[in-house]
């Protein structure tokens, strides 16, 4: 099978859709984002992490590489599709532990300054215990 991401085609074409409902797909990167189009979604989810450690394992990639690679996904606009922005590893990262508020603050901040429609949080389950919140 591939990458991750890799079938999100045959999901999209097996896919039974109902009428307002949206099915966004997951893109990390442009190469994500134009298999995306070509497999008809009219909405996409990117993410970036509040951990280094994490955007480095999980993307290979810094915060701010990661967060560059959403430039060119302004072409979402043009071509009518929604983008979703969410922040991994708001609360704790499996690698680093907790993660300071300020940690989160410039991929947010990122995302709500792009073509982004919505943008939100997501808490990155870090063990199997319960991890802190700072706020």
């Amino acid at each position: 099978m591939g990458s991750a991401n890799g079938d999100n085609a045959e999901v999209m074409r097996l896919l039974k859709r109902q009428p307002g409902v949206a099915y966004p797909v997951l893109t990390p990167n442009l190469k994500g984002f134009e298999a995306a189009l070509a497999a008809g979604a009219q909405e996409v989810a990117v993410f970036a992490a509040a951990s280094e450690s994490f955007s480095q394992k999980n993307i290979n990639c810094s915060i701010a590489e990661s967060l560059a690679r959403f430039a060119p996904l302004a072409a979402a606009k043009q071509a009518n599709v929604k983008v979703r922005g969410y922040v991994s590893c708001v609360l704790g990262c499996p690698y680093e532990g907790e993660i300071a508020p300020s940690a989160v603050i410039p991929s947010r901040k990122r995302f709500t300054t792009r073509d982004v429609m919505r943008s939100a949080s997501a808490i990155r389950l870090v063990s199997a215990g319960p991890v802190a919140s700072n706020g």
